[in-house]
């Protein structure tokens, strides 16, 4: 069972949950749905430009609450951008139908607060879809209760067809933003990721937090990057106060 865990704002008392992303122990069973992104790569490293900004073509940043539930949020706020390039329409999705989903594929007759893995919420909105925000809010009382059959009807029409893997390496992650792509990805995380809410620029972790172990997992979107900064953008779902 995955111990729920949490970041202590000190200044607020806040509480913001981690652990809302579990490693996963496999790739997704389709192909289609694990291809390398350096196959679709169109720059090279010096073609990158020195800025990419992908933010204003979302919605305003979620707030998960007190569930494990971003890596469902991420995925939700990726759907939302791909469908507003491809359609024109700034529409939200529900992330609590794709966390639902997503723990569903690994335990379909037990569903608790669990967290999910990436494969799993990827295969899930590959294979059930997602439903607009308007018919299935972030109610977090409905946290655990599968939605009605209408809904699960609307979501197929709102379905991916393939996913792209991006390695770990700076050029390959720039080119996908570059190319209008955000991309979701895990990060294990340190005391020092606190110091993020009074910046907004997380420090990297000193020697002392690299020495401890960490379970306090979350998942991110990256939306852009910066040369001049040597930084990535990256949008979390804590709310946009955070």
């Amino acid at each position: 069972m995955t111990m729920k865990t949490y970041l202590l704002n000190r200044i607020t008392g806040r509480k913001f949950r981690l652990n809302g992303i579990r490693p996963s122990t496999r790739s997704p069973h389709k192909q289609r749905l694990r291809q390398p992104f350096q196959n679709f790569i169109v720059y090279s490293a010096d073609q990158l430009p020195p800025k990419v900004d992908l933010r204003s073509h979302m919605l305003p940043i979620e707030d998960q609450s007190q569930i494990g539930s971003c890596a469902a949020n991420c995925l939700a706020g990726v759907y939302q951008y791909l469908n507003k390039q491809e359609n024109e329409e700034n529409i939200a999705f529900s992330s609590l139908f794709l966390y639902y989903n997503g723990r569903a594929k690994e335990n379909p007759s037990g569903i608790t607060d669990s967290s999910c893995t990436m494969t799993n919420a990827v295969e899930a909105l590959e294979e059930s879809g997602v439903c607009l925000e308007s018919m299935w809010p972030y109610n977090i009382s409905q946290l655990n209760i599968k939605p009605s059959a209408e809904i699960y009807s609307d979501a197929k029409g709102h379905k991916i067809i393939d996913a792209l893997k991006v390695d770990v390496d700076l050029t390959e992650m720039k080119s996908c933003l570059a190319q209008g792509f955000p991309f979701v990805f895990g990060l294990k995380l340190f005391p020092s990721f606190d110091k993020a809410g009074k910046t907004g620029v997380v420090p990297m972790p000193n020697s002392a937090d690299e020495s401890q172990p960490s379970e306090n997992n979350h998942a991110l979107l990256a939306v852009g990057y910066s040369d001049k900064s040597q930084s990535f953008i990256v949008r979390n779902s804590w709310g946009e106060d955070w």
